[in-house]
């Protein structure tokens, strides 16, 4: 019985002291800790407050006047504030308080809110000619880094952009940026081109973009 445990104790020590063990029961498991830690950290972060211009070279001559009203300090500070809202109110929720006739509690969850979403980016949008050379109007975005603020982007805008050529076809636009400009903040200023584009065409077409949206939506009701 003891020879048998002596062998025993021995191919388990064997064992656990293997290159091949150790990785999989001690490495592989902090290697996976450590990586769910940083995606959290990652998904968390918000996108850094950025202060700059967004140049439009727009040759369809119809758009970038509508840009300007998109894409402007004071809009970007109301959708902030609205989105502070919202994750106060999420935050509110995850605690399981009803904020309902409690001001002075949902000050509190706001103030977490803004905190976690920091200050909102001040971003407008520059015009520039229609004959403006897109190489020039790129140069500024070589210079410096995005927390020097000045251009950020630079749209050329297609001259059927809005109203389809004799193929019946429509254009789109190219997008320059800066090094390092903030994916998500990318993300939003594209939204923004996209749908003053679209409401721009539909406005043209003698629709309403909202209204069109709107019928493009179908969801299924829940059935018992």
């Amino acid at each position: 019985m003891r020879r048998i445990f002596h062998v025993a104790r021995r191919e388990l020590i064997s064992t656990v002291t293997t290159k091949g063990f150790l990785i999989g029961v001690l490495i592989m498991p902090g290697l996976m800790i450590g990586a769910i830690f940083f995606i959290n950290l990652l998904w968390n972060e918000t996108p850094p407050p950025v202060t700059g211009t967004v140049a439009v070279i727009d040759h369809s001559g119809m758009l970038a006047d509508k840009l300007v009203a998109k894409i402007n300090p004071d809009v970007l500070a109301r959708e902030h504030d609205d989105e502070i809202r919202r994750q106060a109110e999420a935050l509110a929720r995850k605690a399981g308080i009803n904020l309902t006739g409690d001001p002075m509690g949902m000050t509190s969850f706001l103030t977490k809110a803004q905190k976690k979403a920091g200050p909102a980016s001040d971003i407008r949008v520059k015009v520039l000619p229609p004959d403006t050379d897109p190489e020039k109007a790129k140069e500024p975005l070589r210079e410096g880094s995005v927390k020097d603020g000045g251009q950020l982007v630079l749209v050329v805008i297609d001259k059927n952009a809005v109203v389809p050529d004799e193929k019946g076809n429509y254009g789109s636009y190219a997008w320059y940026d800066r090094a390092k400009l903030d994916d998500r903040i990318q993300s939003n200023l594209k939204r923004r081109l996209k749908q003053t584009i679209i409401e721009a065409r539909a406005e043209q077409a003698g629709q309403n973009a909202d209204q069109l949206r709107k019928m493009m939506v179908v969801r299924a009701r829940e059935s018992r």
